[in-house]
């Protein structure tokens, strides 16, 4: 929970700034903080500097993102870390799919009562909310459509209970900031989540970093932690791949969210 109170405190410094009539200064990194996002993500997190940022070198279930982390702790480092918020663009949804992914998530857990709600991301759009997904560290689903593209946020629970969003989490949610992808996630030529290039990197994405990027002290297994969170949610993400699946069939194929179109 510590964690979370102090991106909070960090976070609502930064909303008294936008009140006070900073606007869009406030929203830039400085030496306390960090601005993150990705060409083929279009979502940027303006976060605190010492958080650690996880790169993907892998798509999953149709999404390509990013996962920012907490700071390393004793007891984080003995667990594998713990992870803050994954954004990712869900390349094969539309904005019409949002209500089917939402009603499967439900489906996949009839016997908990995982809740939805509407919410504000980005402090200009609106998204749907659905969780606490159980996983190694439970998360709620976030799902935004923004121009035409569809956005799936994690974010992930703080405290032991697994609960849902916080005011921490929504102020998270709050300052993304979303812009047009320069290139689209197929473009990038990156394995699925499952692929053995994936499961076991070599070079110096095995030492847990990229050549001349700044990932921060990221470690390999704070990556199959990330796997391991994933592998957890695979059959659940292939049953809604197979319901979406029927879905996109039953629409006319022009209406399909290609990739391609998502280029600057």
């Amino acid at each position: 929970m510590s964690n979370k109170i102090l991106g909070f405190v960090f976070l609502a410094v930064v909303s008294v700034m936008v009140a006070a009539g900073t606007g869009a200064e406030a929203q830039e990194p400085s030496d306390t903080t960090r601005k993150t996002g990705g060409e083929a993500v279009g979502a940027a997190v303006v976060h605190p500097a010492e958080w650690n940022v996880e790169r993907e070198p892998y798509t999953y279930d149709d999404t390509y993102g990013y996962t920012l982390w907490y700071p390393d702790t004793d007891a984080a480092h003995d667990h594998g870390g713990q992870p803050a918020l994954r954004v990712a663009l869900a390349y094969e949804l539309a904005p019409e799919d949002i209500e089917a992914e939402v009603e499967g998530v439900l489906d996949d857990y009839p016997d908990l009562s995982l809740e939805r709600e509407t919410v504000d991301v980005a402090r200009e759009h609106e998204g749907v909310a659905v969780g606490a997904i159980p996983g190694s560290t439970p998360y709620t689903a976030v799902y935004v459509p923004v121009n035409g593209r569809v956005y799936k946020i994690n974010v992930y629970a703080d405290d032991p209970e697994g609960r849902g969003l916080d005011a921490g989490s929504r102020e998270l949610l709050s300052d993304v900031r979303f812009e047009q992808p320069s290139r689209s996630a197929g473009s990038l030529g990156l394995p699925g989540a499952n692929s053995t290039g994936a499961l076991y990197p070599s070079g110096a994405d095995a030492r847990g970093g990229t050549p001349g990027g700044r990932e921060g002290p990221r470690k390999l297994h704070h990556r199959r932690r990330v796997f391991g969170h994933l592998h957890a949610c695979h059959h659940e993400g292939r049953r809604r791949g197979a319901h979406r699946r029927g879905v996109l069939e039953g629409r006319p194929r022009l209406l399909r969210a290609d990739p391609a179109r998502f280029q600057g």
